[in-house]
Formats: C-alpha cells, structure tokens, sequence
C-alpha cells in the first residue's frame, strides 16, 4: 500500500480508497490504466446500472441470498456496490485480483465498509479461482467480468462455473475489433467476421452475443440476453445462461449472417441462403457474421432495472434516458439507420430529426423507436428505399 498514491472516495453507498489518476497522468493526459491499480471514475454510470441489474436480477427469478464473484475487481468498487447497495439479496461476495496491490487495495475497502463476514478475497489468476471454487463446490449466481479489453478470455471458464438460470455479466472494451475497425482480429477473437457499418454499435453487441452463444452450446449451455448497451467507451451484455443442450440448440437458431450494402445501405439478416448481390442497386454486399439475431434485451428485466434506477434516487441520472430508451427498442426492428448517413448518401439538404421519423412511423401504424446506440439513430421495419421516399414527404 505504502507504494500507491491513494485518495478516499465515494461512489453510491460506498466509500472506498482508489489510485489518484491525476498522480499517473503524463502531462494533461490522464489514463487509468497508468496507474498501478486500475479505477475508472468514468464507468460509474456502468456500476450505477450494474447495482439495479443484480436487484432486477433477484426480482426476475425470485432469488434471495446471491453469491457474487468479480473474478478481476481490481479496487472492488463494482462488486462492493453490489453488496451494500442490494442489502438482503447478496449474501456473499468473492472478489479477486491476480495483481497483489490490488488484492491490498480490495482487502482495505472491505475493511473500511465493515463487511468482512460477507466478502471473500483472493489474489489468483482469475480463471484459477473460478476453477477452485468449482472444485469447492461454489456454483455462483452472477460472475461479473470486467477485464480491460476483451472477456472473450475467461468465458469459457465463467460458463463452466455459473449455476443453471445463473446470469454473467461482461465488459468488453475491445471497440476497434467488435466494430468493424480491425477485421482480423474480431475474426481471430470472436470467429466472426465484421466490417465498419453506420450501425456498428448495434452490429458489435450481436457479434459478442452470437460468440457467447456459440460458446455456451458447445457446453450443452444456452443463453439470453437480459441487457446490452453499447455507450462511451465500451460495450457491456448481461445474459441468462441455462444448463440444457435444447437451450443451447434455442439460442444457436437465433445466430445468423448480415447483408449490408455500402453503396444504398441496405441490410438484412438471414438463417440461410444469402445473395451476394443487393436486391435494390445491384451492388455487391458484404457479409457479416455469425451474429445474434434475436432481442437485444428482456423487456421486463429492463422494467425492473428501470423501476429500481428510480427508486435509488442517488444514481446517476444519465441511467434512467438510457433505459427508458432501450424498453422503446425492445420491440423495435434491428439494424437501426442514421439521418446523418442516410441525408449524406442521398443528398438531403439537411437532416431529419430521428425523433420526427420515429412520429411519422407511428403515424403511419410502423414499429419504430429511437436507439441509445446513437443520438442519430432510430429503428424502422422499412426497407432503404421505401424508407428513403417516406423521409423525402417529411422534409
């Protein structure tokens, strides 16, 4: 300890100790992951939203007395929330970092918070630890992976370790790979393949979800997704995983192949066949996939979630906008479109407001919402070219 510059600090219920960036900064640049330790004050808003889905997640199922691990806590914050900011739905909570400064800094913050009778801490590699609990018998409710860059890494243990109707939660902030921006390596790290689309959000979220799903099958596992956001810097999917080879073969059929032309933006998604022309200008299309093409989330999680946001009057704001945007999504067609993109590409003098487009479509009896994906976006089940005449009457 005697070797980190630490600062006390609170975030929701939790007061805790945490690097202070502003002592690792190089010049005016200010980078967490310099620090010895990692913490983020940017995520708040994630663990703002992490501590409402572990009580949504008690209310969806019914389930009391929750067993927690956080495989890479690194200080704790987000596993420590979960603990006292749920009081009476988690009973323990196991938080680890193969980092031995970390492992001090966690081994304090539980010490300040007086939690010692609920928390267990480790200083192992963390897929070492989800195997040793296994072997103890520990079939955890929720493992949460929050690594820096890919979870792609410990999720095969985390599958292998999570009880039947247990949900993992991950981090992804490996954005160049899922959206689009290095090819090769989302095809080495994910075994799909992805190009940069105006939708790329979207189209990263269902390339993890297609290679969770793929992965959990081939433990005789099926998953569904309770809640994806792609905001800032990272992308983060919460998922129900259930023990059962039909489950697995359930959630493999909703695993398919993209159509995107670059040219007049068509898209489209496909179990089967798929054309290498695009039907509407003839231009060549690429290919994306394999990729999930079922919902994004669970409408009534994403209620709970919402409902107990709400009530802790101490988050962040921000949280509540966002997922009252998603429960207008749920129900809404994929592959969301962008007034900027599609203004640019068919020489629109200005750009439609997407909240316009969206009231047109309800006007007209169409399932449309606007996405927290992208300020510009909004969902339509139109085709591009009919969708492009119907923007032109409302401009």
């Amino acid at each position: 300890m005697d070797k980190l510059k630490l600062i006390k600090l609170k975030e929701g219920l939790v007061t805790f100790f945490a690097p202070d960036v502003r002592f690792y900064s190089r010049g005016i640049f200010l980078e967490p992951a310099w620090a010895p330790v990692f913490y983020n004050p940017r995520m708040k808003l994630s663990r703002d939203i992490g501590v409402v889905i572990v009580e949504a997640f008690s209310d969806y199922l019914n389930r009391q007395e929750l067993v927690v691990i956080e495989p890479l806590s690194a200080t704790g914050i987000r596993g420590l929330r979960y603990l006292i900011e749920n009081k009476g739905r988690v009973s323990k909570l196991i938080l680890n970092d193969h980092n031995p400064l970390s492992y001090n800094v966690i081994r304090t913050n539980i010490k300040i918070n007086k939690i010692e009778d609920f928390v267990e801490a480790y200083n192992l590699d963390a897929e070492l630890l989800l195997y040793k609990l296994r072997s103890e018998g520990v079939r955890p409710d929720i493992i949460d992976l929050d690594p820096f860059g890919s979870p792609s890494y410990f999720l095969d243990t985390a599958l292998k370790v999570i009880k039947h109707r247990g949900m993992i939660c991950m981090t992804a902030t490996d954005l160049p790979p899922l959206f689009g921006t290095y090819p090769l390596t989302a095809y080495r790290r994910y075994m799909a393949k992805v190009y940069r689309t105006e939708f790329y959000k979207e189209c990263g979220v269902r390339i993890l979800i297609g290679f969770v799903a793929r992965e959990a099958a081939r433990l005789d596992k099926g998953i569904y997704p309770l809640y994806s956001q792609a905001t800032d810097h990272y992308i983060r999917l919460c998922v129900l995983v259930l023990k059962s080879r039909k489950e697995g073969l359930k959630a493999l059929n909703k695993v398919g192949f993209l159509t995107y032309c670059n040219n007049c933006l068509f898209r489209n998604s496909s179990h089967g066949k798929i054309d290498s022309d695009c039907p509407i200008c003839g231009n060549k299309v690429k290919v994306m996939g394999p990729l999930w093409l079922g919902t994004l989330w669970d409408k009534k999680f994403v209620k709970m979630a919402l409902k107990s946001y709400i009530k802790k009057q101490y988050l962040d704001k921000r949280g509540v906008k966002l997922l009252r945007t998603m429960i207008s999504e749920v129900d809404a067609p994929p592959f969301y479109y962008k007034t900027d993109t599609i203004a640019h590409k068919y020489m629109f003098s200005r750009e439609i407001s997407p909240t316009l487009i969206v009231e047109v479509h309800a006007k007209l009896g169409y399932a449309s919402s606007l996405t927290h994906f992208d300020n510009k976006g909004f969902r339509s089940p139109l085709p591009i070219d009919d969708l492009v005449k119907l923007m032109k009457k409302v401009r």
